[in-house]
């Protein structure tokens, strides 16, 4: 697998599992948020520690994710929202019940 920003990572196996990174609220590569993640729900639970570790400006709470696709284009599958604690967590908005 290589990595690269603009067209992401590519396999020779077309059956590889996909990852996911963090983009910001203009669309973009996340600066700091920069990782690739396992799943949508990982990379939201990453992005919430990362909010809940300082202090930030209303535009930083807006992120979304991007799927690579298996010829390595990024696409859009959580526009950039804020990130909810709990739901990041995995935990319903009705906590459950």
């Amino acid at each position: 697998m290589t990595r690269d920003h603009q067209r992401g990572p590519t396999w020779s196996d077309p059956h590889q599992v996909r990852c996911y990174r963090l983009i910001n609220d203009r669309f973009e590569p996340h600066a700091e948020l920069d990782g690739l993640y396992a799943s949508v729900e990982e990379a939201l639970a990453d992005a919430s520690q990362w909010l809940l570790q300082r202090t930030h400006l209303e535009g930083e709470r807006r992120i979304g994710v991007e799927e690579c696709t298996s010829r390595g284009a990024w696409r859009t599958c959580r526009l950039p929202l804020p990130v909810q604690h709990d739901l990041a967590a995995g935990t319903p908005p009705d906590g459950g019940r």
